[in-house]
C-alpha cells in the first residue's frame, strides 16, 4: 500500500477500522522492504484515525450540547480509543 490509502476512511464506527488494523497485524514481514511498507502503512492508519479522534474531541469541547457531537465523543472515548489501544500496543512491537 501507499501513503494516503486510508485518507478516505471513515472512522464512525468500529467495524469499518478493525479490518485495517487485523490486516496489517497479519501481515508478514519477510524483508527490510516489507517491514518499511508496514511501517508507513501503519503510521498511515494511525494518522488518519487519531486526526478523526482529535477532530472528535475538539467538536465535543466546542459545542458540548449537540446531540451528534456527543455521541460522537461517546463513540471515540467509549469505543474506538479503547479498541485501538492494544493493537497500537501489538503494532509497536512489530517495530
Amino acid at each position: 500500500m501507499t501513503l494516503g490509502v486510508y485518507d478516505h476512511l471513515t472512522c464512525t464506527s468500529w467495524e469499518t477500522v478493525e479490518p485495517h488494523y487485523q490486516e496489517l497485524l497479519a501481515r508478514a514481514l519477510p524483508s527490510t522492504e516489507a517491514f518499511w511498507a508496514w511501517l508507513e502503512d501503519f503510521a498511515a492508519l494511525t494518522r488518519v484515525v487519531q486526526e478523526f479522534i482529535e477532530w472528535g474531541l475538539i467538536e465535543h469541547t466546542r459545542n458540548t450540547s449537540d446531540a451528534e457531537v456527543g455521541a460522537r465523543f461517546q463513540y471515540i472515548t467509549g469505543s474506538l480509543e479503547p479498541a485501538i489501544a492494544p493493537l497500537h500496543e501489538i503494532g509497536r512491537a512489530h517495530v
